[in-house]
C-alpha cells in the first residue's frame, strides 16, 4: 500500500480549517481510514507544539542576555 500523499494530506488539513467537519466525517469524504485523520492532526499538533516550544526557548535564552550564534 503506497503512502498518502502530501496533497491529500494538505487538502485534508484545509478542509479542517475551513469547514465545520468531524475527523470521521473527514475520513469519510476523502475515503481514507480514520486512524489515518487522527494521526495526521496528532502528528501536525506535535510539530506545532515543537516549533513553538523551540521559538519561546530561544526567545527566552535572547531575554537572558544570550546572543545567538
Amino acid at each position: 500500500m503506497k503512502a498518502y500523499s502530501i496533497d491529500l494530506r494538505r487538502k485534508i488539513t484545509e478542509t479542517y480549517e475551513q469547514e465545520s467537519i468531524s475527523q470521521r466525517k473527514l475520513a469519510e469524504r476523502f475515503r481514507v481510514a480514520p486512524s489515518f485523520i487522527y494521526k495526521l492532526f496528532i502528528i501536525g499538533l506535535l510539530i506545532v507544539a515543537t516549533v513553538s516550544r523551540s521559538q519561546t526557548f530561544r526567545n527566552s535564552r535572547n531575554n537572558e542576555g544570550f546572543s545567538p550564534k
